[in-house]
């Protein structure tokens, strides 16, 4: 169950499935060509899609080495890059920013960096370029989706020319069908015409939990996932942009977050300003809201006073169960079991894939992985395996 108020600004419980979460992870994990040669830092919150499936399950499913840090700092994050010889990160464009400007960074040995992804808002071309540069990420990827959708719909490979990784959100991922519809009309749309982002493939949450009407608004009678994100599909078959179809007006959106829905009375009216700042994915206009509220107006949320501790406490148990599971890695998992799993260095597709097997026989690489790809979407059940070729570092 992920909680997201991605689409209405209201908080939902969307319910995704081990089949959607397992293959979404594997196809991001293929696009990304990881294998066992490479490190994963990990600092995007596993309590989010962002790190239990493009982070944790895309590891996982190719016997990646996980690095994981309890909350972001760029500090530790860098400290970690240096110590661990980390291949591959991910972030949102703010944690890169807060990275590449820390006094630690000209003292950070980059030479392992291959490759990682940045998303969760629009990537800055400028930014991009100066991880590529600076990072060394010549592979770094770009990923589009929502938590709806377990959360992957399109990825950039890492095949793909920077200038595509840099301007668009790739292609659909395998498995997943993507179109651009006429939001009123629901009618497909051509290339280089902006329109609603629709997707339909295994990656599609079974529904919102106890919120069936809800449900039935974003997933149509033929399976298709309603996005509510504006987007264009160019002729190459990759996609651009990412700006929100505000159904009845960004009002209603701006209220559930400011106002909420179940606290006070007599509020007559409500602001919400925008601030200007540079480190927070570039500068943008501010822009603010006022209006009035109606007889039944309701106070603002605010923040319980022990809120701060209890985040505090969440990390701490978060970190003793990364703890306990390192642990049990380390005593029960010490090495990989022959006659089955991945040996060092080796593409754990060829588990999944045995088709596959000659094929990276033929061309051993000692410090690359193969480039095959997925061929079929996998059970829930081989994450079982999968689980015994990953490690984890503390």
């Amino acid at each position: 169950m992920q909680y997201t108020s991605g689409t209405t600004g209201f908080p939902k419980g969307v319910m995704l499935t081990h089949y959607n979460v397992v293959n979404n992870g594997k196809a991001i994990g293929d696009c990304m060509d990881l294998s066992t040669a490479d490190k994963m830092m990990i600092q995007v919150p596993m309590f989010h899609c962002f790190g239990m499936v493009l982070a944790m399950t895309a590891a996982m499913t190719h016997g990646t080495t996980m690095c994981p840090i309890p909350a972001f700092s760029p500090k530790k994050g860098l400290d970690c890059i240096n110590r661990e010889q980390i291949t591959c990160f991910h972030g949102v464009p703010t944690m890169f920013i807060a990275m590449l400007g820390h006094p630690d960074f000209p003292n950070t040995d980059f030479s392992h960096m291959r490759t990682g992804i940045m998303a969760g808002s629009p990537c800055p071309i400028k930014v991009m370029q100066e991880v590529v540069d600076k990072m060394h990420m010549r592979d770094i990827c770009i990923t589009y989706g929502q938590t709806e959708a377990s959360p992957g719909c399109t990825m950039s490979k890492t095949t793909d020319s920077l200038e595509t990784r840099v301007n668009t959100v790739g292609g659909a991922m395998f498995g997943v069908e993507c179109r651009i519809v006429d939001p009123e009309t629901n009618e497909e749309l051509p290339d280089n015409v902006d329109g609603e982002f629709v997707a339909r493939g295994y990656n599609i949450m079974k529904g919102y939990y106890n919120m069936e009407e809800a449900t039935a608004a974003v997933i149509d009678s033929e399976g298709w996932l309603h996005t509510g994100d504006l987007a264009r599909r160019l002729p190459d078959g990759h996609h651009s942009g990412r700006n929100h179809l505000h159904r009845g007006g960004v009002e209603q959106h701006q209220h559930h977050h400011v106002v909420g829905g179940r606290f006070g009375r007599g509020v007559t009216r409500e602001h919400l300003h925008g601030v200007k700042a540079q480190r927070r994915g570039g500068p943008r206009e501010a822009e603010n809201f006022s209006r009035q509220v109606g007889g039944n107006g309701l106070l603002p949320l605010a923040a319980p006073a022990d809120a701060g501790k209890q985040k505090a406490d969440d990390r701490a148990q978060t970190f003793r169960k990364v703890q306990q599971a390192a642990a049990l890695l380390r005593n029960g998992h010490k090495t990989v079991p022959k006659g089955g799993h991945a040996k060092q260095g080796e593409s754990s597709r060829a588990l999944l894939h045995p088709s596959k097997m000659a094929e990276d026989k033929a061309a051993p690489c000692p410090d690359r992985r193969p480039t095959a790809v997925a061929d079929k979407i996998i059970p829930a059940q081989i994450m079982l395996s999968m689980v015994k070729t990953s490690s984890i570092f503390v």
